[in-house]
C-alpha cells in the first residue's frame, strides 16, 4: 500500500510538472503569435514607387534647405538628423526597385552626397 501511494504521488508530480511546462509553452506560443500579428498590423506595406517619391521629395527639401542654410539653419539641422533613418528605410526596400527606380534612387543619393561634400 505504501509503495502504491508513493508511486501515485510520483506519477501525480510528474504529470503536473508536464502540464505546467505544456501550458508555459502554449502561452509563449500564443504571445509570440500576438506579437507577430501586432507587428504585421503596425508595419504597413510600402509600395516602392511611393517610397521613392517620398524619398526624392525629402532629398529635394534637404538640398534646398542646405542652399538656404543661412535663412533657416534649424530646418537643415532637422532634415540632416533624419537623413540616416531615411536612407536606411530606402536601403531596406531597394531590392524591390526596378531598373528605372534604382536609377532615380541613385540620383537622389548622389544629390545627398553632393550636399554633404559641399558642406565639409
Amino acid at each position: 500500500m505504501i509503495i502504491f501511494t508513493a508511486a501515485l504521488f510520483t506519477a501525480f508530480a510528474a504529470c503536473s510538472g508536464t502540464k505546467k511546462e505544456e501550458n508555459k509553452v502554449k502561452e509563449a506560443t500564443e504571445t509570440v503569435e500576438e506579437v507577430k500579428q501586432e507587428v504585421t498590423e503596425e508595419v504597413p506595406a510600402v509600395k516602392p514607387d511611393e517610397a521613392l517619391k517620398a524619398f526624392q521629395a525629402y532629398v529635394k527639401e534637404y538640398a534646398e534647405s542646405f542652399n538656404n542654410i543661412t535663412k533657416d539653419p534649424a530646418k537643415f539641422s532637422k532634415l540632416a538628423g533624419q537623413l540616416q533613418d531615411k536612407v536606411n528605410e530606402m536601403e531596406k526596400i531597394k531590392a524591390s526597385f526596378n531598373k528605372k527606380q534604382l536609377t532615380d534612387y541613385q540620383k537622389a543619393r548622389d544629390l545627398i552626397n553632393e550636399v554633404n561634400n559641399v558642406g565639409k
